[in-house]
């Protein structure tokens, strides 16, 4: 599958949601404590990002709706989902205090296929995909980049696979997009995309195996300047989809 296809599938099957002017305190002692009411935390990272030696925290927040929540029965099994929005915050610790320096209401999937009609009311699309958070998710690495894992199986029709990681660095006073890698898995092609947003290159590696004859071909090439530059607090599905219309 060619990986704009694959994300274009993404954005159809996981729209992300609007959290709504979720209200964030602007500091906190303890990261849960920007947790606001109606919220709970899905997941935390910690580590360096601003290169200061002090430890910062990452959180992905979701809303605890009940409304939201949505039973399903279909050929595939009986369960339930929610459709509750998420948010991404992101806080430099300073002493003994941690301070809000990002949140992104638009970024990150709800849980399974969800989209938001104009009345933003949430209507489930597809509950049998998994959750994209939850074999991905967010981590903070020791390069004090913030890398953003999104996690896809289809275990129905023709199996196929797919993960896109989303690379980003303080710099320039903001969180600027430098990576993005993409890998899409099929029982006979793999199909991998590596952009590198501080070099311009790309390289795009394809994997065939067909019969007794695999082969393998890897096709460099390379950004143009107004193809750098993303800032993770005002990107969106709908930047990443004009992010990736190039591969």
């Amino acid at each position: 599958m060619h990986i704009h296809k694959l994300l274009l599938l993404t954005i159809g099957l996981l729209l992300a949601s609007s959290a709504s002017g979720v209200d964030i305190k602007a500091t906190a002692t303890k990261a849960e404590d920007f947790v606001p009411e109606g919220w709970k935390l899905h997941s935390v990272a910690y580590g360096d990002l601003n290169r200061d030696g002090q430890e910062d925290v990452a959180l992905v927040i979701q809303g605890t709706d009940k409304k939201k929540t949505i039973s399903f029965s279909d050929n595939y099994g009986n369960g339930t989902l929610t459709t509750n929005p998420r948010a991404l915050l992101i806080a430099f610790r300073k002493d003994d205090t941690y301070e809000l320096v990002l949140k992104n209401e638009t970024l990150l999937p709800c849980q399974d296929g969800t989209v938001w009609d104009e009345n933003g009311t949430a209507i489930a699309e597809r509950p049998w995909f998994d959750d994209l958070l939850d074999e991905g998710g967010i981590k903070i690495t020791p390069g004090n980049t913030l890398k953003i894992k999104l996690d896809y199986y289809a275990p129905y029709g023709k199996p196929a696979s797919s993960t896109i990681t989303y690379t980003f660095r303080h710099q320039n006073s903001r969180f600027e997009l430098i990576g993005l890698d993409a890998k899409h898995i099929t029982p006979k092609r793999e199909h991998s995309v590596s952009v590198n947003y501080s070099t311009g290159k790309i390289l795009e590696t394809i994997m065939d195996d067909d019969n007794d004859e695999p082969s393998s071909r890897t096709i460099e090439k390379w950004l143009s300047q107004d193809e750098t530059g993303y800032d993770l607090q005002t990107l969106d599905f709908v930047t990443l989809d004009n992010i990736a219309s190039q591969f």
